[in-house]
């Protein structure tokens, strides 16, 4: 989170959110938001928050053009926001009642922008890093997202020329890739292409794993146990975190 405060000029707020380990990067006000803006109309996004991003600009253009103080503006402001997910608050469905929501726009990625330095990004986020072991030791590698993205979901796919769709689940849509020789392949792949935050010390782990599984390890007692240990402290269950390991490169 600091190193993407930092990128974008420390334009927000790093909030801690309540009752959870997570965080929230914040930007508000119109000055700071067309910041955001200008990056990602430069780095497109490619997931279905595409369509609420396009949304979300021609709300900022009104804005930055004052027709939102007009009440033609005031009016396609509500509209576009009626079409978020959210919708109006109460207070605004009681005081404008005949608001439409607008059409979402089409949902339109530019699928020539998935690379790998891409999908490094896109998996630090929206990938995990986990072992099967009802059976031996099986890798995973996933990455999910909202079946709305099925679109980019299957150029995913298409660009590893690896792993396997698997079956969609309460409205999500994964990608797992097991077989241990696509798993080395990826991890030879995303080694010279950097992942960030927790997600890198997942990353680290688990290519120790994949790398002892390669010499067999895996098969010895003494193997076992130091995969078991390895494993228990991944992910949600990890709590040694080290600054050190989110900024330096991958060898």
């Amino acid at each position: 989170m600091l190193l993407l405060d930092t990128f974008f000029n420390r334009v927000g707020t790093i909030l801690v959110l309540n009752h959870t380990n997570m965080l929230e990067y914040k930007v508000q006000g119109l000055k700071n938001c067309l910041i955001i803006k200008s990056h990602f109309l430069t780095y497109p996004l490619l997931t279905y928050k595409l369509v609420y991003f396009t949304m979300w600009c021609n709300m900022l253009d009104i804005i930055e053009t004052k027709l939102h103080l007009t009440n033609t503006g005031l009016i396609q402001l509500l509209e576009i926001k009626s079409a978020f997910t959210k919708g109006l608050t109460p207070i605004l469905k009681d005081k404008f009642p005949s608001i439409q929501s607008v059409a979402l726009p089409s949902y339109l990625p530019n699928l020539i922008n998935i690379n790998y330095f891409w999908l490094a990004g896109f998996i630090t986020c929206d990938g995990s890093f986990l072992f099967s072991t009802s059976q031996g030791i099986t890798p995973i590698i996933s990455i999910a997202q909202d079946i709305k993205s099925i679109i980019l979901m299957n150029a995913i796919l298409e660009f590893l020329g690896v792993g396997r769709m698997a079956s969609s689940r309460q409205g999500v849509q994964e990608i797992r890739i097991t077989k241990l020789s696509y798993v080395i392949y990826l991890i030879s792949k995303l080694q010279s292409h950097k992942l960030y935050g927790a997600k890198s010390l997942d990353f680290i782990d688990f290519s120790k794993i994949i790398e002892m599984m390669k010499n067999k390890q895996h098969l010895t007692t003494e193997g076992k146990i130091q995969i078991k240990i390895i494993i228990m402290g991944m992910n949600q269950r990890r709590t040694n975190f080290s600054t050190d390991s989110f900024t330096q490169d991958k060898e």
